[in-house]
Formats: structure tokens, sequence, C-alpha cells
């Protein structure tokens, strides 16, 4: 009686970062004829008409490229990148079949693990202190902690979402409790202090203001953190009397 091809289950586990590839049929055993083909992958049919034909097939978070002989490749989705950071995974869970060409077959179970390798940045609170009389600007992303190295973007600012365009004419205005700010992608800032309010024409020398406004960054992979900028503008003078 002839001996059917035996499929077993295969595990493979990559890094995002790495070139995905394989052969599920490396641990399956030959049928009686000395045959094992990749007939079906996922559900979908995998050509056989020629050596070397690629089928494509649609993962859950990427798509492989499969041929009759077992052999893989795979490509994780861009929007799969966006936050995928260290330490978190993605599962691809797909049943294959095999034939030893005579209508003798068998099924197994691919699993394959993703990696995520980039640490995401981390947003550090800004603590800023002038003179009501000082030219005040700074930049909120200076002292942010950022592992992967890619560079940062300041993407809200008091929950208003900031132009990602850079230029004075993109630059995005927020009104704050005591003055404007004005600010680009890049996190640097302007703030103009408004001296016709009665709080700032009060405000004495030892006396401060302060601006508490809260910010998200994000790196080019989309990884954000949430900051927060406490500005205070320090009295310099005797406050005006009415």
């Amino acid at each position: 009686m002839p001996v059917k091809p035996n499929a077993v289950d295969d595990s493979a586990s990559f890094f995002e970062t790495d070139a995905i590839s394989g052969n599920i049929l490396d641990n399956d055993v030959a049928g009686s004829n000395g045959k094992k083909i990749l007939n079906f992958f996922d559900g979908e049919r995998v050509d056989a008409k020629a050596p070397g034909v690629i089928t494509t097939i649609e993962g859950e978070h990427g798509t492989f490229f499969v041929k009759a002989d077992g052999s893989y490749s795979y490509e994780l989705h861009a929007s799969e990148k966006v936050g995928f950071e260290a330490g978190e995974s993605l599962f691809e869970h797909i049943s294959y079949k095999i034939s030893d060409g005579g209508g003798n077959t068998d099924t197994a179970v691919f699993n394959l693990e993703i990696k995520g390798v980039t640490s995401k940045p981390v947003a550090v609170d800004d603590h800023l202190s002038f003179s009501e009389d000082d030219a005040i600007s700074g930049n909120l992303l200076s002292n942010e902690i950022n592992p992967g190295g890619s560079t940062l973007y300041l993407r809200f600012f008091d929950g208003v979402r900031v132009d990602a365009k850079s230029g004075p004419a993109h630059e995005t205005i927020v009104q704050g409790d005591y003055g404007t700010f004005k600010l680009q992608p890049d996190g640097s800032f302007t703030y103009e202090l408004d001296h016709s309010l009665d709080a700032v024409q009060n405000l004495g020398a030892g006396e401060h203001l302060t601006e508490r406004v809260s910010y998200k960054m994000a790196d080019a992979a989309g990884h954000t953190d949430v900051g927060v900028l406490d500005l205070t503008i320090n009295g310099s003078d005797a406050p005006l009397l009415s």
C-alpha cells in the first residue's frame, strides 16, 4: 500500500527587520513515491504549473510569496509597522495541504511570529522659565528620549493638531491663558505674552504666571508619547496701578 506524505506543523520566528523566508516542507515527509508538493496555503491553491512559479497570498498582517516546493518569503504590511515596538509580536496562523502528486494528501499548520524591534520615544516634560521682558522661545522635543534615533515630530499641542509642514507660512497658532504660542512640527515654538491682560499688567517682581500645556509627539514609525510643558513667566517690575 502506498504511504501518503506526512505534513508536520511548522513554527518560525523573525524580527520585523529580518528578511523573512523559509520552507515549510523541510520537515515534512514525502510519500512512497518520494514527492511532496505544496497544494494549498491558507485555503488558496498554490500554482504548480511550472517550477519556481510564485503564488501571492495575503495573510493577516502581511503578504506571503509561496512556491509549490514549500519555499516562502513574507513582507509585513507597512501599516502594521506603525506603532509596532520592541516587546510586541504579530502572528500569522496558516493551514496548508501537501500532496505527493498521486492524490495522497496531508495537512499541517504554519505559525509565524514577527517581533517588533523599535523602542518608542519618551516625551520628557519641559519646565521653562522666562522673564516677562524676554523673547520667549524653545523646543519641546530637544530633551526627548529617542532610542530609535529617527526624526521626532510635534503632532498635537493643547489638543490642537500641529501642521506637518514647516516654515512661517505653516506655523500652528495656539492661544494660551496669558499669551500666544506659535509652533513648528520640529517642536520649536515662540510665545508672545499678552500685555493687555490684567493678570499680565499686574504681574510684579517676584510673582509669576504659568502656562501648563500637554503635547503629543511621534517618531517616523508612528510611535507616540505625551509630555507636558510648564512655561513660567516671571514678573520683572512693579505692577501697574489702576
